[in-house]
């Protein structure tokens, strides 16, 4: 029979004595990140103590969590590190957490290099970040076809399930990035209903719509105004007016591409095939 392993009274209390330690630290590291001020006599705490800590502590999420209070990203990388992530979903937390650290300390070179980690080895992202960060990269072209690489590569990820309001940002992103491919397979999973909780329908049409005219593809984006113009039903005021908004968008962008010819076609099919008063919008544009 084998002798079962025995711990030393000494030892034992050794060990006793450490783990107290441990968790009167942690205790503290709590108190001290509850005030912005003392956040980093938090982490310097967090610091001593941490070799000595469990895997599975809680503390490095906690002091991640506080992130939007700290006055520096000079910690956060160190502060990722030192969790022992143990699965996928830990590590995209992770990933949020300093993708939201960054937009708060307002570190866009770090913040970009995140991204674009994130389109070469993609990663869940939830649809909360994915709106700021659509938000954020809207500045210049660059940032724009960043945040189509982005929003391509999450679209590949099943479990990504976006807001009607991120991927309403994410078409005008593609479109006025000039992706208009990306744009269109965007289009074709709403209208699959591929993601839970998006209408179909006006809002999705006249992005198009608009989008499409304003890229050149004054064809394609004239069938997209007829194929989904409620022919029968015009006799409703709200459908009447939804109807005139997607050609007033459609002259609009033909304008800014001079096309005068669809911009023409496009106003006598209101006019004359819809038998609808076209309005001073579709004027302007016309003439412009």
């Amino acid at each position: 029979m084998v002798p079962l392993l025995r711990i030393s009274g000494a030892a034992g209390h050794r060990s006793y004595t450490a783990r107290n330690s441990v968790w009167h630290g942690e205790g503290e590291i709590t108190k001290l990140a509850q005030s912005p001020a003392t956040i980093p006599q938090a982490i310097g705490l967090y610091r001593e103590l941490q070799p000595s800590m469990p895997p599975q502590s809680l503390t490095p999420w906690m002091l991640l969590s506080r992130c939007y209070e700290f006055k520096s990203a000079d910690e956060l990388e160190w502060l990722s590190q030192s969790i022992r992530v143990q699965n996928g979903r830990e590590q995209q937390s992770v990933q949020e957490l300093l993708i939201c650290a960054y937009l708060h300390l307002g570190q866009e070179r770090k913040l970009r290099e995140r991204v674009v980690g994130l389109c070469m080895q993609p990663m869940y992202v939830s649809s909360a970040t994915m709106l700021l960060l659509l938000a954020e990269l809207q500045g210049t072209q660059p940032d724009r076809q960043l945040a189509c690489r982005l929003w391509e590569a999450q679209m590949d990820i099943p479990a990504f399930t976006p807001s009607q309001t991120c991927v309403q940002l994410a078409l005008k992103t593609t479109m006025h990035a000039q992706q208009t491919d990306l744009a269109v397979k965007t289009y074709q999973l709403v209208l699959s209903r591929r993601w839970p909780g998006i209408r179909l329908g006006f809002w999705a049409d006249k992005v198009m719509i608009y989008g499409l005219a304003i890229n050149g593809l004054a064809t394609e984006a004239m069938e997209v105004a007829v194929a989904t113009t409620e022919h029968q039903d015009l006799d409703s005021d709200i459908v009447a007016m939804q109807t005139i908004q997607k050609y007033e968008l459609l002259l609009k962008g033909l304008s800014r591409q001079f096309n005068a010819t669809m911009a023409e076609a496009v106003f006598s099919y209101v006019r004359d095939e819809l038998r609808l008063w076209p309005s001073v919008p579709m004027y302007t544009s016309l003439l412009g």
